[in-house]
């Protein structure tokens, strides 16, 4: 759009797109901020967690985005929380989203020489390979 006088309005695809999961995130996981401080059920914190692990996955992909590659294994999470303007947050949201509803870290490892990354939520106990609440919630090698 043009206003006739040599300036442009609009908006990039990649601003429409991260406005879009923005928007889902923050209706499926409205109990984040504002319920967070009551007893929440398994299947909320499950999607919390879901919702989370989308922030992260931004989070990475806007560090891609910069630096053409994920973070490694032994940066980790740390290389996103000592650089803020990677780290994608929302409004009354988890201050760590590194941390799950749990109080567990997700688990991050780097894939192929940085050019990808699995990420994992260990669920409620915390260990590898739960059922039912215990059940892992996890992003396969994603490049």
């Amino acid at each position: 759009m043009s206003t006739g006088k040599g300036f442009k309005l609009g908006f990039g695809i990649g601003l429409g797109v991260i406005a879009a999961i923005l928007l889902v995130i923050f209706v499926g996981g409205f109990g984040i901020g504002f319920f967070g401080s009551m007893v929440q059920s398994d299947a909320e914190k499950r999607a919390i967690a879901k919702s989370q692990i989308e922030l992260i996955q931004l989070s990475l992909q806007s560090f891609k985005l910069h630096n053409n590659r994920f973070p490694t294994t032994d940066e980790g999470f740390d290389v996103l929380r000592n650089n803020p303007k990677y780290v994608v947050y929302i409004p009354d949201g988890p201050k760590d989203i590194f941390v799950d509803p749990w109080g567990n870290q997700f688990v991050y490892e780097a894939k192929y020489k940085g050019l990808g990354y699995s990420l994992l939520c260990l669920g409620a106990d915390g260990e590898i390979d739960g059922i039912g609440e215990d059940e892992d919630i996890y992003i396969l090698p994603k490049y």
